[in-house]
C-alpha cells in the first residue's frame, strides 16, 4: 500500500506540464488514492490501534512503552492524540521512514551481489571488527568505514527519493543563470546530480572507494553534488534514524549471510532497472541465493 501511494504520487501528471489544469484530476490519481489506497491504509492502522488499546486496557495501564505506537498512546490530557492523528503519524513513519530505508538496503544488497569483490571486502571489514561469534551492534558502526562508503555510493546511484521533496520559492530569485519567478515549485533532481559526469568520475560505476578519505556527509555538508537527504533547514527529518538503521541493517545482513545471484545467473545478470515514482524502487524485486555464514545460530 505504501509503495502504491509513492508510485501514484510520483507519476508524471499533465497538470505538472500545464499549470492551468492544476485543479483537475484528469488521470484519476487523487481519486485512486482517495477511494482505494487510503481506505485500505486507514483500515490497517485502525485495526492495529484498536488492538493495542485493548491490550493496554487488559493490562491495566501497566504496559511498558516498547515501540512508537505505545509512546503515542501514552500521551495524556492535552497531549493525547486522536485516532486520526495516530493513523497519520504511523503512515508518515511507514512511508517516509521505514519504506525509504528498506529501499536503500535493497539497492545496496543488489549492488553488492552484482559486485562480488566489493561484497567480500565489506564482509571482511565487518568480520575484522565483529568476528563470527556474535551479531553486529550499533556500537560497531563507527569502525566500519567501507560499510558507510557503500551506503553513500548506493544513495548516489539510487537516491531513495530521486526528486527531492517539493520546495516552494516565495520570492523571485536568480540561480545558475536562471530566473525563478516568485511562487515557483522547485524540484531538485538528486538522481541526475549523482550521475553527472561533470561532478563524478565514471558516474555509472559502483565504486564505494570514491567516498573513502574524503569528507562528504550524508546530510548537512557543503558538497551539493551529493544530496540524498537534501540539506539546510528543509533536510529530511528522518536522517538521524536512517543514518543508523540503514548501515546497521546492511551490516547485519552481509555479516550473517553469504549472498549471490540465483542459481544459473551471474553477478552481472542482476537486474538494476528502476521505477519512476516518488521513491526509487527496483523495477523487479531482488532475488538472491543466501546461506548462513556465522559459527552459531543466534
Amino acid at each position: 500500500m505504501v509503495e502504491q501511494v509513492a508510485q501514484e504520487s510520483g507519476n508524471v501528471h499533465l497538470r505538472d506540464l500545464f499549470p492551468m489544469l492544476c485543479g483537475l484530476d484528469l488521470q484519476g490519481t487523487e481519486r485512486n488514492i482517495r477511494d482505494q489506497v487510503r481506505p485500505a491504509i486507514e483500515k490497517f492502522f485502525a485495526a492495529r490501534i484498536s488492538e493495542r488499546k485493548l491490550h493496554n486496557h487488559l493490562e491495566g495501564g501497566n504496559r511498558v512503552n516498547t515501540d512508537f505506537l505505545d509512546t503515542l498512546l501514552s500521551l495524556k490530557d492535552e497531549d493525547a492524540l486522536s485516532d486520526i492523528c495516530l493513523m497519520a503519524s504511523l503512515q508518515d513513519l511507514m512511508s517516509a521512514g521505514a519504506d525509504t530505508e528498506t529501499v536503500s538496503v535493497e539497492w545496496a544488497l543488489s549492488e553488492l551481489i552484482a559486485h562480488p569483490h566489493q561484497l567480500l571486502r565489506a564482509q571482511e571489514e565487518v568480520d575484522s571488527v565483529v568476528g563470527l561469534d556474535r551479531l553486529v551492534q550499533e556500537s560497531d558502526l563507527p569502525y566500519l568505514p567501507y560499510m558507510h562508503a557503500t551506503i553513500k555510493e548506493t544513495m548516489r546511484l539510487h537516491p531513495p527519493v530521486p526528486l527531492l521533496v517539493l520546495h516552494y520559492s516565495p520570492v523571485a530569485s536568480h540561480l545558475g543563470g536562471y530566473k525563478i519567478p516568485a511562487g515557483s515549485n522547485i524540484m531538485v533532481n538528486s538522481w541526475a546530480i549523482g550521475r553527472d559526469p561533470k561532478l563524478w568520475n565514471n558516474p555509472e560505476e559502483f565504486n564505494p572507494d570514491r567516498f573513502l578519505g574524503i569528507d562528504i556527509q550524508l546530510v548537512g555538508g557543503k558538497q551539493f553534488q551529493f544530496l540524498p537527504f537534501s540539506t539546510g533547514r528543509r533536510q529530511c527529518p528522518g536522517y538521524p534514524l536512517a543514518a543508523i538503521q540503514v548501515p546497521l541493517t546492511l551490516a547485519c545482513l552481509i555479516h550473517a549471510f553469504n549472498w549471490g545471484p540465483p542459481a544459473g545467473q551471474k553477478p552481472e545478470d542482476i537486474n538494476m532497472d528502476e521505477t519512476m515514482g516518488l521513491v526509487c524502487y527496483r523495477a523487479v524485486p531482488l532475488e538472491a541465493a543466501v546461506s548462513y555464514r556465522l559459527k552459531q545460530v543466534f
